[in-house]
């Protein structure tokens, strides 16, 4: 046969050969979740298992904390009556294993033994009681929270999951009460309700708002490398006020980060947003002071104070804490230890890396603020000063590396214990980027160090080695970190604050002041009035003779509204003399009701940081580089 021939026989051959079948996807797990009765408040779930692998015995766990919370929940304890049917409903026995209880049959807790008996596919129901904040450790964004009207849960509160079977794929369905709207950042299924998930990190990493007023905005962003994005904002309750303010604000947010890491790497980006009535005490008492925020892999949720459209910009919390959920979609959810992925539900996480999950987190939402001038520069520059001011006055503020309470904190019962995270940490983040850039002539940056992280660990969904961190930004660097993270990752040295503003090209003055002290807080109602919220006890404007309830009219004969406060309260605060008799008007009862009398102080640190007109070329260089250029003009 000569060479010719046998190369036509072999492609002949070749053509005749069939590519072999793909193996069939592996079946998926399928739950649903009812809330036929919101006055019950009580989800009724249902998970329709494949045939297992194993045919004797399955676990069924319910996670003991969520990714991003950290803390321990022990979502177990809100799980009642888990029950298990096999073949044509026959019952299975159910045995709980939670400590001290085994082998109570019925009995809640962290995971159940299922007796399966051989049998093929099952079926596992249990419900869902509402999470009363009092009763938990963690936040509302991390529970559940079911009321007449709408009902939120975060996944971890609601889906549990089989041993072995956390990377099989999931579809849920929801079955809302009648007339609500439903929202969760899942791909939808076929029928109306229903969504897939690849696997179980992905079902309990989208959380769902749902209710009968619930308001949802959608938008589109461009894609750097495809299509437009879709964006949803769904607002629950919208009360007086249409969510246009919030909508434009996270706008620009999603923007910034889109810009900065170059990329958008989703398609469907959900910001979930509850409103709180900041004068109404039920509210509160149910909420208390956990205003925050909680991220997810494509959504993000939000507590949040509900304030008139002009002051959603204006209260820098507000952009502030969008733009700090927004980065987490790259850190820590893309960008993270190998610690913080995948996810082990039965064990608290244990990782020296949350002051740069949260950190620097925090501190890239203030650089997006300056940079993209979502906000005035200057406001971010009176922010950090307040962080130095905070950090001073935190006792034992340097006691502990911030190493070690980042490892330790999943066992704490104190949430306020995290706070350090954001004070701390964020200041970290600054320190560490002016470092960087004088190291370098401002040609490293933590901008650059983050893109190529996201390079080598977001984009390929790996975990970088929990004890590697410093070496692994050392290496993207190219400057030496080991002193820095002594000092102040891994030692308890003060940090080098004056040294490090005035490298980034900013002054940082100090002196004490006698700051007045109101003892009041202040909510806003549909009018734009101020209101007086509570009375923190018999100190300041209580002695004046100010009752919760009162309305605001005039402050030393300025008039008083949501328009006129910063200015008014600004003037106050420099001309604030403890000695004078100040006068007030405030409307009770239909009635104006003055007030008057001195207001009492307590001595304070103040810090003002602004550009330095002083700055060497490379200071102003670095100030630039981070908060954008001409960052001094409007000082």
């Amino acid at each position: 046969m000569n060479a010719l021939a046998s190369i036509l026989l072999l492609a002949v051959a070749a053509s005749l050969q069939v590519t072999p079948p793909a193996p069939p996807a592996p079946p998926a797990y399928r739950y649903r979740v009812e809330l036929p009765n919101p006055a019950a408040e009580t989800f009724h779930v249902t998970l329709e298992i494949p045939r297992p692998a194993n045919a004797d015995t399955l676990v069924f766990y319910m996670p003991i904390w969520a990714p991003g919370g950290y803390q321990l929940a022990h979502y177990g304890r809100w799980v009642k009556d888990v029950r298990a049917e096999g073949p044509g409903g026959k019952r299975l026995t159910v045995l709980s294993e939670a400590a001290g209880e085994y082998p109570t049959e019925g009995a809640a807790g962290d995971s159940w033994k299922i007796v399966t008996e051989g049998a093929g596919p099952l079926v596992i129901r249990y419900e869902v009681e509402d999470i009363e904040m009092g009763e938990a450790t963690g936040l509302w964004f991390e529970m559940s929270d079911i009321r007449a009207d709408e009902a939120f849960f975060n996944g971890t509160a609601v889906f549990g999951y089989l041993q072995g079977a956390k990377d099989a794929p999931y579809e849920v369905c929801y079955r809302p009460a009648a007339g609500w709207v439903l929202v969760t950042a899942l791909e939808p299924a076929g029928a109306p309700g229903c969504f897939t998930a690849a696997s179980y990190d992905e079902l309990v990493d989208a959380p769902v708002s749902m209710g009968r007023d619930l308001a949802v905005r959608e938008f589109q962003v461009p894609g750097p490398d495809g299509p437009p994005r879709r964006i949803r904002l769904a607002v629950s309750p919208v009360g007086p006020y249409e969510p246009d303010s919030l909508q434009a604000v996270v706008r620009e947010v999603v923007r910034a980060g889109i810009d900065f890491f170059g990329e958008a790497p989703f398609r469907d980006y959900l910001f979930i947003v509850e409103l709180v009535d900041p004068s109404d005490p039920a509210a509160l008492a149910r909420y208390g002071d956990s205003f925050g925020a909680l991220e997810h892999a494509n959504s993000s949720v939000y507590l949040l104070p509900q304030v008139p459209p002009q002051a959603v910009r204006g209260i820098f919390f507000f952009p502030q804490v969008f733009a700090h959920e927004f980065f987490h979609l790259w850190s820590p959810k893309r960008i993270h230890s190998d610690r913080l992925g995948p996810f082990e539900y039965q064990a608290p996480v244990e990782t020296e890396t949350l002051w740069f999950a949260e950190g620097v987190t925090d501190y890239y939402a203030y650089v997006w603020l300056a940079r993209y001038r979502i906000v005035d520069r200057w406001r971010v520059f009176r922010e950090l000063g307040e962080l130095v001011e905070r950090l001073g006055a935190t006792p034992h503020a340097y006691s502990e590396p911030i190493t070690a309470l980042s490892k330790r904190l999943p066992l704490s019962e104190d949430v306020d214990e995290i706070l350090p995270l954001y004070t701390k940490g964020t200041l970290l983040g600054f320190i560490l980027d002016v470092h960087l850039r004088r190291s370098t002539e401002n040609r490293v940056s933590l901008d650059s160090v983050m893109r190529t992280l996201n390079r080598r660990y977001g984009q390929l969904r790996r975990g970088f080695p929990d004890d590697s961190l410093v070496q692994i930004l050392e290496g993207i660097g190219g400057v030496p970190l080991a002193d820095f993270a002594g000092r102040y990752l891994d030692g308890t040295q003060p940090f080098p604050i004056d040294d490090v503003f005035a490298a980034a090209g900013l002054t940082l003055e100090r002196d004490t002041v006698r700051q007045p002290v109101l003892g009041v807080r202040f909510s806003v109602d549909e009018s734009g009035r101020l209101v007086v919220g509570e009375v923190m006890g018999p100190i300041g404007l209580a002695q004046l003779g100010i009752q919760a309830g009162d309305i605001l009219a005039t402050w030393d004969g300025a008039p008083l509204s949501i328009e006129t406060a910063r200015e008014v309260f600004e003037a106050f605060g420099e001309a604030y003399d403890p000695e004078r008799v100040y006068s007030l008007t405030v409307m009770r009862g239909g009635e104006t009701v003055e007030a008057r009398g001195r207001i009492p102080f307590s001595r304070a640190l103040n810090l003002v940081v602004a550009p330095d007109p002083a700055a060497s070329g490379l200071a102003k260089a670095i100030r630039e580089g981070i908060f954008g250029p001409d960052a001094s003009a409007g000082q």
